[in-house]
């Protein structure tokens, strides 16, 4: 324990792993709760919490194992076309990251992290140059700022008198498609390589197969489940026949206003503010929203502690996933609040959490 003093008392820096949205959310929430001063590695989803980032200046160490582009494939196994161009658009913004964070103020700086070989490491680069960063950002990205984030600014990351003679040298500029490494001199040692660019493939004329049609099925994607209609959490539901449950009554024809989230008023003869959302209830049921008491939805990793038959002292807060899609249907089958359990493995579970149906919320927008 005690080389974890110096973490604690926040005089280094903690880096952790963390490449989903959610899981650098819950790397910066333990980072909260115990004061650390944090870093994070990996972040392949960093620019969808750069927001967080920023406000806890907490510089991230971004892996260059950058995503592959898709391939369609054209014979019988071709996807719809919508889902494809959808798989392209989720690629051109998973390379548009970096740029985000930069956008955000969020310290930047490259990690060869998952390459399968340091060569690809330029490779990666030239692919960020080309769709998100100008070639200065990248280059501090790999210089100046990891100098500077790890203590070396002093000595590091520039080319001036009485710095470190640690040097490169390319045979085009960084960010180019063809450039190699020909020269190397670290602590004044120079290593030399044979820089051989990439040979551009060749084009074979190979008789390809007619292009499969793409299949005739609905998709359903991520931007279809975004609400149409936004009301802010206002809105005047008109002529509905309301099932008011306490006390016990049906009120045929009756209205409800709702300011901010609360209703405020129950009635068969409410006028509709002025500038307030309309939604026509004739013919349709109003009641409260379905509260689930024992579910398992919107949790990830699998919530039984096999280890110990007595757990209170996790959280299933800690392990939410508002991007499961059952949150979305359990929403169109009228359930707005669940009670979210832990496992059935253990005498003693995890801490319970009541959760908002909130389909691609954040974590702690979902508890209640």
């Amino acid at each position: 324990l005690e080389s974890l003093q110096s973490l604690l008392k926040g005089e280094e820096r903690l880096w952790m792993d963390a490449g989903g949205d959610r899981e650098i959310l819950r790397a910066v929430s333990l980072a909260d709760e115990f004061k650390l001063q944090l870093g994070i590695s990996g972040a392949a989803q960093a620019w969808k919490v750069a927001d967080v980032l920023k406000d806890r200046k907490i510089p991230v160490a971004y892996s260059l194992k950058l995503p592959k582009k898709p391939e369609h494939k054209k014979d019988t196994d071709a996807v719809p076309v919508r889902l494809q161009e959808e798989q392209d658009r989720l690629w051109k913004e998973a390379l548009t990251g970096p740029r985000k964070l930069l956008d955000q103020g969020v310290p930047l700086c490259f990690a060869s992290q998952g390459l399968e070989s340091p060569t690809d490491l330029l490779d990666a680069v030239a692919l960020l140059v080309e769709h998100a960063l100008t070639r200065d950002e990248a280059l501090a990205a790999l210089t100046t700022t990891p100098a500077a984030l790890f203590g070396l600014g002093a000595t590091h990351g520039s080319v001036e008198k009485g710095r470190a003679a640690n040097l490169v040298a390319l045979t085009a500029p960084l960010g180019d498609r063809k450039t190699r490494v020909k020269y190397l001199v670290a602590d004044g040692r120079l290593f030399e390589y044979d820089a051989k660019a990439p040979e551009p493939k060749k084009d074979e004329k190979k008789e390809e197969a007619p292009a499969a049609q793409a299949a005739q099925v609905s998709v359903e994607l991520d931007a279809d489940r975004i609400p149409k209609l936004r009301t802010g959490g206002t809105l005047f539901i008109k002529d509905a026949a309301v099932h008011t449950i306490v006390p016990a009554a049906l009120l045929e024809k009756a209205s409800v206003l709702i300011r901010q989230g609360l209703i405020v008023s129950v009635g068969r003869d409410l006028q509709a503010p002025e500038g307030v959302t309309v939604i026509e209830g004739a013919g349709l049921h109003l009641m409260p929203g379905i509260v689930d008491c024992h579910s398992h939805i919107a949790t990830e990793g699998g919530l039984n502690e096999m280890t110990s038959s007595n757990t209170a002292e996790v959280r299933v807060a800690d392990a939410l996933d508002p991007t499961d899609v059952e949150l979305y249907r359990a929403a169109a089958a009228g359930v707005t609040a669940a009670n979210i359990l832990h496992g059935s493995a253990n005498a003693i579970g995890g801490q319970n959490a009541t959760i908002r149906m909130k389909y691609g919320a954040r974590p702690a927008d979902l508890l209640y």
